[in-house]
């Protein structure tokens, strides 16, 4: 037997195996390299990870050998940056981190730079399987370093191939030459041209008659172009009178290209014109960051302005539209402008808080709206136990706003208020009691729900009905009863009073 080979582990076996039965590959993503803990190890298909593992990283490539089919051959580029340590042993993982396959390695030592001594080594893993194509790589580009053989291949297959990209008007690329033939016809858009492709457009062109009547026209010639006439002197006949006419701005002159801002970029205004103020005629104008007097209010100071007239300051009117797309207007009548108003669009659409608000400038939407109305006219009706909790944004009906109170008002009553304000209890009576020293233990009108925080209590002397709280004394028994003493040997009546809760 080899003293050096490679096996699928008992983890390895498996996980093929059940990549071939599922149809699922198994996906080998990285190999590890150890130094077997000094000592050269033999391959043991029970292993599940190195004995003493130095180094582990990406797969660079992963191949079928040509002449075995059942092996595969996977390759780790250890670049001269790493090292200082001997290889005896390598192991490849699946992306889970199982080890699928081990095997021993010749001892060789691999350097690295600070030794003085380095080199690029490709690590070689062969590994038999019934089937291949149950075994697939995962390489991350960013950190594999290609090895010169697989660059060497690639640069050589790509040289063989023809699969480049055309150039265009747009796209870099490969292009042919030209035909002659292509060249005079004009329609191939993917062929370069060349000088005698060139040339021999240019040697067609010459030789077409009247090639450059259109750019040649002389006196006297003929000028079939022009509305059928022809001589020069039959064009200067059709034009009429505006032959004769001064070209300029004024009322009957013949109109330049340009002017009142019409074929050009019209007329910039700047903060010394007046808007209200302009000369009464149709014209175009532009505002480019400095605004004129009577601007409108609002209005960006990138914008256009149209100027209609009949001709008079006395009806006249103004549109602005702005850079921000909003558009305003104003009119006079009898030389008086009405005033700026600003013409509303969806994108002057409020918010539901503008509509609370009452914004001015805005226009309502009916989605925007409705919420507004319902934000401001309908609320959620509190429960009784969010009334108790004080929860926000709910409204209080009468029921549960009293719900919790109780009361009777006699000579011995109570109050029970509401648990939203604390759920407080007031109880109170009357009572005599026939031996005071000995003291005698009241019913409570009601049991207190919580607690019997406090008792009061005072006697009523037989002469009228003046109090007097002194040589009394009261405490509370459990939440139900109050105990009640006095000095007097006598019979006492005693008023007397209870907070709990």
């Amino acid at each position: 037997m080899s003293q050096f080979f490679t096996l699928p582990t008992k983890i390895g076996q498996g996980l093929i195996s059940n990549a071939i039965a599922y149809n699922e590959p198994l996906t080998i993503a990285t190999m590890a390299i150890g130094d077997g803990g000094g000592k050269l190890p033999s391959p043991d298909a029970s292993v599940t990870r190195l004995v003493n593992e130095v180094r582990r990283g990406p797969i660079n490539q992963i191949t079928t050998d040509p002449d075995n089919p059942n092996w595969i051959i996977a390759e780790q580029v250890l670049p001269p940056d790493v090292g200082g340590w001997t290889i005896r042993e390598v192991g490849l993982y699946d992306t889970d981190g199982n080890l699928v396959a081990y095997g021993n390695y010749p001892e060789t030592y691999k350097p690295q730079l600070s030794e003085g001594s380095s080199r690029t080594q490709t690590i070689r893993f062969v590994m038999e399987t019934t089937d291949t194509s149950a075994v697939t790589l995962r390489i991350d580009p960013s950190v594999v370093m290609a090895s010169r053989k697989y660059v060497d291949d690639q640069l050589d297959a790509h040289a063989k191939s023809r699969n480049h990209p055309d150039a265009d008007t747009k796209n870099k690329g490969f292009a042919r030459y030209a035909t002659v033939a292509e060249s005079k016809k004009g329609e191939e858009a993917k062929a370069a041209q060349t000088p005698a492709g060139g040339m021999a457009q240019l040697d067609d062109h010459r030789k077409e008659e009247d090639a450059h009547v259109a750019s040649s026209i002389k006196l006297n010639e003929e000028l079939p172009v022009f509305a059928g006439a022809t001589k020069l002197w039959s064009v200067l006949f059709n034009l009429g009178n505006a032959a004769r006419k001064t070209v300029g701005r004024a009322v009957g002159n013949v109109m330049e290209v340009g002017a009142f801002g019409i074929g050009s970029g019209g007329t910039r205004l700047t903060s010394s014109d007046d808007l209200l103020a302009l000369p009464p005629h149709n014209e175009l104008y532009t505002v480019t960051g400095s605004k004129p007097r009577n601007y409108p209010e609002g209005a960006h100071e990138y914008g256009q302005v149209i100027y209609l007239s009949r001709g008079t300051t006395a009806d006249c009117a103004i549109i602005v539209i702005d850079s921000n797309r909003h558009m305003f207007y104003n009119a006079c009548s009898g030389a008086s402008w009405k005033g700026w108003v600003a013409v509303l669009t969806s994108e002057d659409r409020a918010t539901v808080a503008e509509l609370i608000s009452g914004t001015a400038g805005k226009i309502a939407g009916a989605a925007e709206l409705k919420q507004a109305l319902g934000s401001a006219a309908w609320a959620n009706i509190a429960t009784q136990s969010e009334v108790n909790a004080g929860t926000a944004e709910r409204v209080v009906t009468a029921d549960r706003l009293r719900f919790g109170i109780a009361y009777r008002l006699s000579t011995t009553g109570y109050v029970m208020f509401p648990k939203w304000i604390g759920g407080l209890v007031l109880q109170w009576g009357v009572v005599n009691v026939a031996n005071p020293p000995a003291g005698r233990v009241v019913d409570l009108p009601i049991e207190f729900p919580n607690s019997f925080l406090i008792p009061f209590c005072s006697y009523r002397q037989t002469q009228g009905n003046a109090v007097n709280d002194r040589n009394t004394g009261c405490a509370p028994v459990g939440r139900t009863q109050i105990a009640l003493t006095g000095e007097w040997s006598t019979e006492m009546t005693f008023h007397w009073r209870a907070i709990g809760y």
